[in-house]
């Protein structure tokens, strides 16, 4: 994995980061070309990243423990481990710097129109749910009830 991925030292996705699932790598590489154009740089997650969202990184010590346990009550940790579980499932998971609401929303397009779901926007105040329509038809819940870990 890159070392500027948009995965904080906690073991979830920094802020201003979006991440996607596609059900397998070509219908990621379909969307690619297209995200770039956006000015975004998207990066590739496949099964050998989960552990980098699995649990903190090993250096970060203490302090990632605790983020990822302060990250969990808003909802970040718990996405981190959905995409983990994508992961291990062989799908594909999206994940690059956006810097605003507005391409967020171009973004998702282009993912959900090649395919792409659960696609989520971190944002600095909170987490923004992207493809509420791709899921449901996935039969993925929406998460805005059990989003946190308690």
């Amino acid at each position: 994995m890159k070392t500027d991925t948009p995965i904080d030292s906690a073991g979830t996705p920094q802020i201003n980061s979006l991440f996607a699932v596609f059900p397998d790598s070509d219908t990621y590489l379909r969307a690619e070309p297209e995200l770039t154009t956006l000015g975004l740089r998207p990066e590739q997650l496949r099964r050998d990243d989960a552990p980098a969202l699995d649990r903190p990184d090993a250096d970060a010590g203490l302090l990632g423990t605790i983020g990822r346990w302060v990250k969990g009550l808003g909802g970040e940790t718990n996405m981190a481990k959905n995409y983990v579980q994508h992961l291990r499932e062989d799908r594909v998971v999206l994940a690059c710097h956006v810097d605003d609401l507005e391409t967020a929303e171009k973004a998702t397009r282009i993912i959900t129109s090649h395919g792409g779901y659960e696609v989520t926007y971190f944002r600095p105040l909170g987490i923004q749910y992207m493809s509420p329509t791709e899921n449901a038809e996935k039969g993925i819940p929406t998460h805005s009830l059990t989003n946190t870990d308690t």
